[in-house]
């Protein structure tokens, strides 16, 4: 045993620096504080920018479960190089628009719609490819070297590290695009390279955890569905997981990303000082993160993964269901709240889906399945957005659909203490 430790130990720490490096690189989404600005300013309504992103998240619906198939069959790691690339392709799409399409040819609404919406499918299909898999992949070797309880650990400092890298990145990000605006999507495709290079060293999956090969791919996918079925089945605590996380993912992409801009617009501040407002809070975010650990360590044994998420959501939300009623201090404040609570929670959602996987060979296809609920939700709520937004204007749509939000996250929340009160409940012997 003390040889074994010595041998595989380092072999799990390099490959942890391999997956924090990747996503490090694979989070540092340069752009998010000024899209919005970005694409009013290439001729998209503030309506068709929501409903790109209705089509964004809905695109999901139609790519995890593929994507999540497409690991177990043909190998996590290809399926984590394929999301780079795509990943790459999507940084450099509207890169080309502005410096290539609307230089030689002028604004056109229509044109930089297709240009955009393309950026969002690639981005939606690195994504897919990437998200299942790769926790899949980084969960199995941790498992195989006997260091599963550094999985949470591992994920909040992979978080913590896509974070600081985008800390200095964001901060001055508005003044960057006020120079050249498609500088802040040129850097971020930069960040790609890095991906790239990290996916390509990756070591090979583990051993037994994917099928023989290609040829029996048809068969492997009916027994995997299968599997995956039947885990949902025999697993009352996976079909809790599998939707844990939807009212977080919501208020983290729907909320927090896409109506950042008009949260802070609506507040008088200037668009430009968006980066460094998203620096700040993905300072905070970090520091959540951090917690992850001694948290769980703290409490070991005696709260469980699924419920730090459960009250973690009901705090978060809260924090977001307050910013109709703060001034521009009360906004910083609550959004650094808000994302400081969620930088707890979103490792310990991870874990809570990862911990409640009972076959290892549908591990990505599960996760894949549970990423398809959150971004399904997300597509209805952007989709709903826009509406609000056509129908009653950006100042009246967002305090509307803040509140709506928070009070659906505590109804959600409401009815997954109520499946896990009947999940636990010991089953009475007939008589």
């Amino acid at each position: 045993m003390p040889d074994k430790d010595r041998t595989s130990r380092p072999f799990w720490k390099a490959l942890s620096a391999q997956y924090i490096g990747f996503m490090a690189a694979f989070q540092l989404l340069l752009w998010i504080p000024v899209f919005y600005e970005f694409q009013k300013r290439v001729g998209i309504s503030g309506a068709k920018i929501l409903e790109i992103q209705s089509i964004y998240y809905l695109s999901f619906c139609f790519l995890e479960i593929p994507t999540g198939l497409f690991a177990d069959l043909f190998g996590r790691r290809l399926s984590v190089r394929v999301g780079a690339i795509c990943f790459f392709l999507s940084n450099i799409a509207p890169g080309i628009l502005v410096d290539g399409v609307i230089r030689n040819w002028g604004t056109d609404p229509t044109v930089s719609y297709a240009w955009m919406l393309t950026h969002f499918l690639l981005t939606a299909s690195a994504r897919s490819f990437i998200s299942g898999a790769f926790s899949a992949y980084f969960f199995e070797h941790l498992k195989k070297e006997g260091a599963v309880s550094e999985y949470a650990a591992m994920e909040a400092r992979a978080r913590v590290a896509g974070l600081a890298s985008r800390v200095f990145g964001w901060a001055g990000i508005g003044f960057l695009m006020n120079f050249h605006l498609s500088l802040p999507y040129w850097l971020t495709a930069l960040g790609g390279v890095v991906a790239l290079y990290f996916a390509f060293r990756l070591p090979p999956d583990v051993p037994g955890t994917l099928d023989a090969g290609p040829e029996k791919a048809l068969a492997s996918v009916v027994a995997r569905i299968r599997d995956a079925i039947q885990d949902i089945r025999e697993a009352p605590l996976l079909r809790i997981a599998l939707v844990l996380g939807v009212p977080i993912f919501v208020l983290d992409r729907v909320v927090f990303v896409n109506l950042f801009q008009p949260i802070l617009t609506s507040k008088g501040i200037d668009w430009k000082l968006a980066g460094t407002v998203l620096a700040v809070t993905a300072c905070t975010e970090a520091i959540g993160a951090f917690q992850v650990k001694r948290i769980a360590r703290l409490f070991a044994g005696r709260v469980r993964a699924y419920e730090w998420v459960l009250f973690l959501t009901l705090i978060e939300s809260t924090f977001y269901g307050c910013l109709p009623l703060a001034g521009k201090t009360g906004t910083w404040v609550l959004l650094g709240l808000a994302t400081l609570v969620g930088g707890v929670a979103m490792p310990f959602q991870k874990q809570a889906v990862n911990e409640a996987v009972l076959r290892p060979r549908v591990r990505a296809t599960l996760i894949s399945l549970e990423s398809l609920l959150e971004r399904s939700v997300s597509a209805a709520a952007a989709w709903w957005l826009s509406r609000i937004f056509m129908q009653s204007g950006e100042a009246q749509g967002v305090p509307i659909f803040l509140m709506a939000c928070a009070v659906g996250a505590w109804v959600w929340t409401a009815f997954l203490v109520g499946m896990r009160s009947l999940a636990l409940r010991p089953r009475r012997a007939s008589r």
